[in-house]
């Protein structure tokens, strides 16, 4: 089984600076040329089943490149609970540590109150995996489109989860990964391809 993971495109809040978060914001122009530039991408794939966050920056974008998805609540975005809408600066102000936890560096620590770490995160990533194993999709290839911290937590999970930090693994909007399982293991082909957005970043 192979899966491609995508993050959604740019939106109005990541062009402000916000963080977004479990909050929605609609894609910017930028951002629907970027899901343009994934969707031819993804045009050799052949996908048996092409799954979505529930989050509208993520249908927005899954609706320019496979119009038939589903929805699945796993793929929701690490949830920084009170930080939710407000700019990086303004956080750096509340507390200087958060943009720190924010970027992964600190996988077990949380962001915000009522927040989920990106270690939880990774768990929720894993339930999704494991969801997939479990519905005989032995030779299927299969779309994922989610979030940057997401695709950050997924990525530290399989590929690097002794390290202490999960920074490194940065996904530009309509970036992708491609990861395989086989033999009850999950393998990461490579992560973050954002070759196709040239022009558009």
């Amino acid at each position: 089984m192979r899966i491609i993971l995508a993050r959604h495109g740019q939106t109005i809040w990541n062009q402000q600076g916000l963080l977004q978060g479990s909050l929605n914001s609609d894609l910017t122009d930028q951002g629907k040329a970027q899901a343009d530039r994934l969707a031819t991408e993804m045009k050799p794939y052949r996908f048996a089943k092409v799954y979505s966050s529930p989050a509208l920056r993520c249908m927005q974008t899954c609706k320019v490149i496979a119009p038939d998805f589903a929805i699945c609540d796993l793929l929701q975005e690490q949830n920084f609970g009170s930080y939710e809408g407000l700019s990086l600066h303004d956080i750096d102000r509340i507390d200087p540590t958060a943009r720190a936890v924010i970027r992964g560096e600190h996988p077990h620590q949380k962001a915000g109150e009522n927040s989920e770490s990106l270690a939880e995160v990774a768990q929720r990533a894993s339930r999704f995996l494991n969801l997939l194993a479990n519905m005989h999709h032995q030779d299927d290839t299969i779309l994922a489109v989610t979030h940057g911290n997401f695709l950050k937590a997924l990525i530290w999970r399989i590929h690097a989860q002794d390290q202490a930090s999960a920074s490194r693994y940065t996904h530009f909007n309509c970036a992708y990964s491609e990861i395989t399982y086989s033999n009850n293991e999950w393998t990461v082909s490579f992560w973050g391809k954002a070759s196709h957005l040239i022009g558009v970043l």
